[in-house]
Parts: structure tokens; sequence; C-alpha cells
């Protein structure tokens, strides 16, 4: 295949795969979808495996706190809430993920310690439970579009616009995001609903998404908004207007 070949299938498949243009409101309970990141034991349970390396999980609990009112307000407004969970183990991690964070891969180079084993405690949810009937997404990398078939079905629900919430705000919920972002979702991340093991972190993951990859919002008004009607012909006051102190 020639270059110029390779290159003209490239355009016309993502000529064909753009989506047609039609309205949509960021935090309509018509249009929006709530994904849940990560909220497992190992990452926010004082005996998991983060608390066990050190990491400070009092903004996390602080995140769940709002996350259970987020999910609760998701289901009382119609908003589908999809569960992400990971999980690692032998069969399902490479070497090269496995040394993610070492020199290379070989002698002396130390693979990253595992965690969220598949089957064991570490997985399980933390605080947050699915109902029967609602999506729990399976993944084993850092993005939930990474997990297998999830675009697929995700694209089954029809909603354009995906709200992020979960942990941690700068790896698993930013990658999602910006996954969400490439697959042409309006996304948005509901900021202290996310929590990262450093408040840095969790600061920089919030800045770098709303200069670049979507809008956040507070648990607060977005169910706020979700009690009231929504006002098609107004855009939606988002935490980066009242940042900058507009309406």
């Amino acid at each position: 295949m020639t270059q110029m070949t390779a290159l003209t299938q490239m355009t016309a498949l993502t000529e064909t795969a753009v989506p047609a243009e039609t309205a949509v409101v960021r935090e309509a309970p018509g249009d929006a979808l709530l994904v849940v990141v990560d909220v497992q034991n190992d990452f926010c349970h004082p005996a998991g495996t983060m608390a066990a390396a050190g990491r400070e999980l009092t903004a996390v609990h602080r995140a769940v706190d709002r996350i259970e009112v987020l999910v609760d307000a998701a289901r009382t407004a119609g908003v589908p809430v999809v569960f992400v969970r990971t999980e690692h183990g032998p069969e399902l991690d490479s070497a090269a993920w496995r040394h993610r964070l070492a020199p290379g891969i070989g002698p002396g180079s130390e693979p990253a310690a595992p965690n969220c084993r598949r089957g064991g405690w570490g997985a399980g949810f933390y605080r947050v439970t699915p109902r029967p009937g609602e999506w729990v997404a399976v993944k084993h990398r850092y993005s939930a579009f990474t997990g297998p078939g999830f675009a697929e079905r995700l694209a089954g629900y029809g909603r354009r616009s995906l709200l992020f919430c979960g942990v941690t705000t700068d790896v698993c919920v930013e990658s999602s995001l910006r996954s969400a972002v490439d697959h042409d979702y309006l996304a948005t991340v509901v900021e202290d609903a996310c929590a990262a093991y450093t408040e840095a972190e969790h600061d920089a993951a919030v800045a770098v998404i709303g200069r670049s990859f979507g809008r956040s919002f507070t648990t607060d008004a977005l169910v706020g908004r979700w009690r009231t009607p929504v006002d098609h012909g107004r855009a939606p006051k988002t935490r980066d207007k009242e940042r900058r102190g507009e309406t």
C-alpha cells in the first residue's frame, strides 16, 4: 500500500466516522451519562495498596462522599450511570505495562507493584454499589475506552455528553476523559467528585482538562441543574465560568 493510498483511506474513515451535528446540552439528563471511574478498594480503602504505599487518602474519601451524592442524583434524574473497574493479573498485564515505570524490560528493571487483582478484594468497589442492570465496564489499562467493547456499548446509550468522576483525577479519570474527546463526546469532569493523592496533582489535571479537553462542574451545581428545568437557550454555567466571574 502506498503512503498516498493509506492517507486516502484514513481520511475517508475519519470523514465517515464524524457524528451528525445535533443539539446537546452538556449536563441535561437526556443528553448526559455519568462515568464513575475506579472507585475501588486498592485505590480508596485504608487497607488498599495505595494506602500501603503511603498515599494520602483524605481527598479521596471526600470525593467519594460527593460521588455517592452524584450517583443518587443521577439515578433520580434518569441519567445512566456506568461504573468502570480496573482489573489486573498475569494473564492481563503485558511486560510493557508491568514495566511502564522502569528503565526498560529485562534484568535490572523492576516491574510496578500490582493492584486490583482480578477476583481479589482490592478490585472490589469502595462504598459505591452498582444496582442490578447498571453496566460495570472492566478495563485493564488507564482509559475506560481501552476496555473490551467499551466504545461500542457506550455508543448504544445514544448520549453525547459524558460526565466523569472517580479516582484518580490525574490518571484514569483524565485518561478516560481525553479518550472521550477523541471519540467525539462532550466531556466534563465533576471536580469535587474526583481526587488525586495530592492536591497539586488534582488541580493540575482539572486545569489541563479545562484548557484543552472539556469543562468542569461541582457536584452541587450539577445536581442543582438536574433538579430544575434546563434552559436550552442558554449555555450552562460551568465551574470554569464561575472562576472567571462569568454568567
